[in-house]
């Protein structure tokens, strides 16, 4: 499939990013339609002959939901996803911002422990995943932790692809002055003045 021309992205699906989980793919959907579907996130693209398409954003991606109702400073997670390498999010119920705990612990394949600083309530998403054509679940993350000061940041992250990067200075979200994908394993994350903080590989 070929693309022609410049992608629109005022006023759709990709702006607004409202991912639905579908059981089937909905019929006529707006151009940039988000879904969830069979554990893969698709997006809906027309083609040059005026016909939609469901393109897959990403491989296979199984996802737990943990509620914690009860304000703890240790949250235990059974997630059952078979994996020590998850993705982890963590909400906070007050703001209801996404924010980095101050530790998260794998127990086993199947059960990890959040430690926040304060008790807090609110929930976390656990995601893994499997490489293409595969069924053995695998890391759809990489989380690297710069603790010594540096204005280049080497993350040997081995994710086989050139991945999303988020990066986190103390709870602040920042762009740096350049990311750079030396391989399909390495990433440089450059700044202007050394610094240190975490970022997330995805």
């Amino acid at each position: 499939m070929k693309f022609y021309g410049d992608i629109a992205l005022n006023d759709n699906k990709i702006q607004k990013m409202a991912l639905e989980l579908e059981d089937n793919f909905p019929a006529n959907p707006p151009t940039g339609r988000v879904v969830f579907r069979q554990h893969r996130v698709y997006i809906a693209a027309d083609t040059v002959d005026g016909n939609t398409t469901w393109i897959p954003l990403t491989n296979t991606i199984n996802m737990h939901y943990h509620t914690q109702a009860s304000r703890q400073v240790v949250w235990e997670v059974k997630h059952d996803l078979g994996t020590t390498t998850p993705l982890v999010q963590v909400y906070d119920d007050a703001t209801q911002q996404m924010f980095i705990p101050q530790d998260i612990t794998v127990v086993d394949n199947n059960v990890l422990r959040i430690t926040m600083s304060v008790p807090t309530s609110g929930r976390a998403v656990v995601m893994s995943g499997e490489v293409s054509g595969g069924t053995k679940a695998e890391a759809v993350s990489y989380t690297h932790d710069q603790t010594t000061p540096s204005d280049g940041w080497v993350i040997n992250h081995n994710l086989g692809y050139n991945p999303f990067v988020r990066i986190f200075i103390g709870n602040e979200e920042v762009t740096p002055d350049s990311i750079i994908h030396q391989s399909i394993t390495q990433t440089i994350i450059q700044f202007s003045t050394p610094k240190v903080g975490v970022a997330r590989l995805m």
